[in-house]
């Protein structure tokens, strides 16, 4: 069967904008996301959302110079494409990891977020899981009578509360009183998410060193792709309270902004949500809930069209509602028992089945409103890629000069 370019077929229009790839790792699912959102650069704001490896988001900035790939490139697409580099914005959540490299290309910004803007249901996404921490948090909320209260105030209160003959605690027992572990396990992880970084707020590096992270000035750039990294953060229930805020902040911008500026979301790892089948944490169920209202509503929030791009190892990772979003896939090599979830998307023969789970390194099938396009041959990215020799780091240090944390108050107080 005669295999041609997966741009071709991409050109198909279909029902929803919402994109899915699929595949085991190392089969091209990076490579061709990346190469897809690139293309969007200008039609869309291009947001790379969930960016945990070592500067995987800065390789945008270089052109492609592998020569193997170059000449791939060249033959799959008589001369048209060449090596490119897009305009990039770094932006990296504030985070410990800093005090182990401290000195970061110029062109990076180190994000923090301001904590005014966790609601009081944001704070029992984040602290509470089980039935007795949440009815401390409502008991607490109700002293305050549900008035807004900061991460800060909330852990000075439960300071207090942990004290004997403190007013905390008198105010607590006039309540029914609360049982003191829940008091002591709240109490901690409040202290873990505040000595984190993500809300850092010392006038003394602020904006000096770090800044507070505004979308709608990330959102007016259109022609600059903006890729977020949680890699300065050690600790993954941070990075996942990170990810968090930054959803609901970008639910925000869509309802709220005034400007007509499509959006693109790419989201890497869209399983890393949704492996816990049971008992998942609230902060993670929260992450769920954003994502589905973007993915469910997404192109009528606010006065824009929305695009989610994502990426999962397996299918059945993800939920009905979750999958059923999307109308576009694009599948590299699957066992058998993952790629027939796609047949509730089109009529696939058991024979092209079968043909997934052999496919090469680069090759793919793409189904969209019913039908499946096979086999597809991807690009490699016009930008360059990371390799195990190559230091970005070092590299954007010399091209941007860099910038030294090691006196900030963060890292040498």
């Amino acid at each position: 069967m005669k295999q041609h370019l997966l741009s071709t077929s991409l050109q198909i229009p279909s029902k929803t904008p919402h994109l899915l790839i699929a595949g085991l790792p190392g089969m091209g699912k990076d490579n061709f996301g990346e190469g897809y959102i690139t293309k969007k650069i200008g039609k869309y704001k291009v947001f790379d959302l969930h960016n945990e490896s070592r500067g995987e988001g800065m390789y945008y900035s270089l052109k492609q110079d592998d020569i193997v790939m170059q000449n791939r490139m060249k033959a799959l697409s008589n001369g048209i494409l060449k090596p490119r580099a897009y305009k990039n914005k770094i932006i990296m959540f504030l985070g410990h990891n800093l005090k182990k490299m401290p000195i970061l290309p110029k062109n990076v910004e180190v994000c923090v977020f301001n904590e005014q803007w966790l609601s009081n249901d944001d704070l029992k996404d984040f602290l509470v899981f089980n039935e007795s921490q949440s009815g401390l948090l409502d008991t607490i909320f109700e002293i305050h009578e549900d008035k807004h209260i900061t991460l800060t105030e909330l852990y000075n209160f439960l300071l207090g509360a942990s004290k004997e003959n403190s007013k905390e605690k008198r105010q607590l027992k006039n309540y029914g009183g609360a049982h003191y572990l829940s008091i002591s396990t709240i109490k901690r992880r409040c202290r873990s998410i505040l000595r984190s970084g993500i809300f850092y707020n010392d006038d003394g590096d602020i904006p000096k060193y770090f800044k507070y992270l505004n979308l709608e000035d990330e959102a007016r750039s259109r022609d600059v792709l903006t890729t977020f990294s949680t890699y300065l953060i050690e600790d993954e229930y941070i990075s996942f309270v990170c990810f968090n805020v930054l959803l609901k902040k970008l639910i925000e911008l869509i309802e709220l902004r005034q400007v007509n500026i499509p959006l693109l979301f790419y989201i890497r790892e869209l399983n890393d949500f949704y492996f816990q089948k049971q008992n998942a944490p609230s902060y993670v169920i929260s992450i769920r809930n954003s994502i589905e209202k973007i993915l469910r509503r997404g192109r009528f929030l606010g006065r824009s069209k929305i695009m989610v791009v994502a990426n999962t190892q397996l299918p059945n990772d993800l939920p009905s509602v979750v999958f059923n979003s999307f109308n576009k896939f694009v599948v590299f090599r699957l066992p058998l028992s993952e790629s027939k979830r796609f047949l509730n998307k089109a009529t696939i023969p058991l024979f092209y089945l079968y043909k997934i789970h052999k496919l090469e390194v680069g090759m793919a099938m793409y189904i969209a409103n019913g039908m499946f396009y096979y086999p597809e041959r991807i690009n490699p990215t016009q930008h360059k890629k990371s390799e195990p020799e190559f230091d970005v780091f070092t590299h954007l240090n010399k091209v941007y000069q860099y910038a030294n944390y090691k006196n900030s108050n963060f890292i040498s107080a």
